[in-house]
């Protein structure tokens, strides 16, 4: 279900809604080739101006988690230790903006798909209050809606945008599955790299985690990866959205998946009552 039709589904007789954590995440990746978007502390001012917390209780209706780097799982990793959790401050991101030397006139846009070319209504909504809670600190942003072409041209294949609006992937599943994204090994297009983010001992902590088999060992380098991800700031972290689910009652058996892709993950267990 999309979070907007919760509350009517609530209110079906004989259907039951559950909502479980996703592994996926949003973000605004950033082109960090864009000479204005290079200064990190630029970046922090960004984190700080948008109020993560309240974007999810209004618009996911409580139904997300704010995240602070790309790392947040699975059980084993948890919430690494020692990350800025980058609270809602205005004054702060004000403060933060002004020591970058950021040139106020410069344009910034959010490349967004909208709802009519793949995206959501939630995703709509979040990215007006982001670019209200931006331009509300001294940022000049504006939205650039895309389909889904012209998202992969400017995105995957010519890395020509400002910032965009992403949602997906599996991050929650394990810790290495950030290096897609930010090893310099995998530079868009030949990976997923699409920040074209590059940090050397980034990527030799990536390969280091890669090697080791020891847990404890394995959540000591993804740690560090995560407290050099919050502070240099690639990506401004938003939120992991939480997967939402409703089933009639007569369905015995269901057990709601992370990923909503995969719904029918234990489809031999299910039953179906008179």
């Amino acid at each position: 279900l999309p979070v907007s039709e919760m509350e009517r589904a609530q209110g079906l007789e004989g259907v039951t809604v559950v909502a479980v954590p996703s592994p996926s995440m949003d973000f605004l990746a950033v082109n960090l080739q864009r000479e204005y978007l290079q200064n990190p502390k630029m970046r922090q001012a960004m984190m700080h101006a948008i109020d993560r917390e309240g974007i999810v209780a209004a618009v996911l209706q409580g139904e997300g988690t704010v995240v602070n780097s790309s790392i947040f799982g699975p059980d084993w990793m948890g919430t690494p230790d020692g990350l800025n959790p980058y609270p809602f401050d205005p004054d702060m991101a004000r403060q933060l903006l002004s020591e970058s030397g950021f040139d106020a006139s410069q344009t910034i846009s959010i490349m967004h798909q909208p709802t009519a070319s793949g995206g959501t209504p939630e995703k709509d909504a979040a990215v007006a209050i982001m670019q209200q809670q931006l331009n509300d600190v001294g940022f000049n942003i504006e939205i650039l809606q895309v389909d889904t072409a012209e998202l992969i041209r400017r995105y995957v294949d010519e890395s020509d945008f400002d910032l965009f609006y992403n949602a997906g992937g599996v991050f929650r599943a394990d810790p290495s599955i950030s290096g897609t994204y930010f090893n310099s090994a995998n530079f868009t297009p030949g990976g997923g790299n699409g920040s074209h983010y590059s940090n050397p001992r980034v990527d030799e902590l990536f390969d280091q985690g890669k090697a080791q088999t020891d847990q404890a060992e394995r959540k000591a380098t993804y740690t560090e990866i995560a407290q050099i991800l919050n502070q240099e700031v690639p990506w401004i972290f938003l939120w992991s959205p939480n997967s939402v689910y409703a089933f009639r009652n007569r369905l015995q058996g269901f057990e709601p998946p992370s990923y909503t892709d995969n719904k029918l993950w234990n489809l031999e267990s299910w039953s179906v009552t008179e």
